[in-house]
């Protein structure tokens, strides 16, 4: 957590808000995808990620319209925000993630 603090960095509330200016839907892509999100990332989710529904989960259809449900998977760690690897969930979503990968034949 020190040596986080000591080498963080700086954002600018612009470079928040364009984000989304320089990315659309990959309307082709069909390989497994997980979307992994704190609860309350602020950046992506305005800082609740489930309301009004999960928004991870709405990822799949309105930016990978081509993917198949069976190929993706979204995990919302709780108690967390946009920083995931500072807080204390970061190591289920960590499982989470594993598990995606060898499920989907992407790692051993």
């Amino acid at each position: 957590m020190e040596e986080s603090e000591a080498t963080k960095g700086t954002v600018t509330f612009g470079e928040l808000l364009s984000q989304m200016a320089i990315s659309g839907p990959a309307t082709q892509w069909t390989k497994p995808l997980a979307v992994v999100n704190g609860v309350n990332d602020l950046p992506f989710c305005y800082g609740n990620c489930t309301n009004p529904t999960d928004k991870a989960t709405a990822v799949r259809p309105a930016l990978y319209p081509a993917l198949s449900p069976s190929n993706f998977g979204s995990y919302l760690a709780p108690v967390a925000g946009h920083g995931l690897n500072l807080h204390y969930s970061a190591g289920d979503a960590y499982a989470y993630i594993q598990r995606f990968l060898v499920t989907h034949g992407l790692a051993a």
